[in-house]
């Protein structure tokens, strides 16, 4: 089934914690933690077309992102002491693909199935 767009997702948590779960179409989202932090959750996300981006700023805080299994996660991110650690189990080479851009500066993006 082709999922429609529900437009991009977007968070920002400044010395508090946000919690989102997509269960619509997904394509993009921008999260921005400053001292705080944000899980994401696109297991019942449904991609739209074959790749979705994030655009992350990490400064001092931390994402949590949960992908379903069968996504592959590309991560492009810029780190300054900080760190993204992909325990994600899709392969790459995978026909839908997260790509994860943006800034992580003395902070961390764990990205988990």
């Amino acid at each position: 089934a082709d999922a429609t767009d529900a437009g991009p997702v977007s968070a920002f948590a400044f010395w508090s914690g946000v919690n989102r779960r997509v269960s619509a179409g997904f394509k993009r989202a921008n999260l921005a933690a400053v001292m705080g932090g944000i899980e994401l959750d696109l297991r019942p996300a449904l991609m739209v077309g074959g790749n979705a981006t994030i655009e992350v700023f990490v400064l001092m805080g931390g994402l949590e992102i949960t992908v379903p299994p069968d996504w592959t996660v590309a991560n492009e991110a810029l780190v300054i002491m900080g760190g993204v650690d992909d325990r994600s189990s899709g392969t790459s080479g995978g026909s839908r693909t997260l790509v994860i851009r943006g800034l992580v500066l003395m902070g961390g993006v764990e990205i988990k199935t």
